[in-house]
């Protein structure tokens, strides 16, 4: 798999002037526009709003699967099968979430 680069967030939601359904999420730095920093058009304020808010999802989630790591690495090594059946939920949500993460950054 390749790493796949997206227009770095954070995102914003701009409201176009054609009417009231559409919904532009651009770089900060761009207009709400078709052109050079549109990063999605939406018809659904609240697609405009979950599409925005994936760089810093991305970025939450990745920091997320660190600390489970490194949590899952403690309990499985001091607790033994005390904590096993947590542990196991733990590696599922890492999995899950490293699968999320490749999903958005690989191609």
């Amino acid at each position: 798999m390749r790493d796949v680069s997206h227009t770095k967030g954070p995102w914003e939601i701009n409201r176009g002037v054609s009417g009231q359904f559409n919904f532009y999420v651009c770089n900060p730095k761009g207009e709400a526009e078709l052109g050079n920093w549109l990063v999605a058009r939406t018809v659904w304020e609240v697609d405009a709003k979950l599409i925005a808010a994936a760089p810093e999802m991305l970025e939450a989630l990745k920091l997320a699967m660190e600390a489970l790591a490194e949590a899952t690495a403690i309990l499985g090594g001091e607790y033994g099968d005390h904590y096993a059946t947590l542990c196991d939920k733990m590696i599922t949500l890492e999995e899950s979430g490293r699968d999320a993460i490749a999903k958005a950054t690989q191609g």
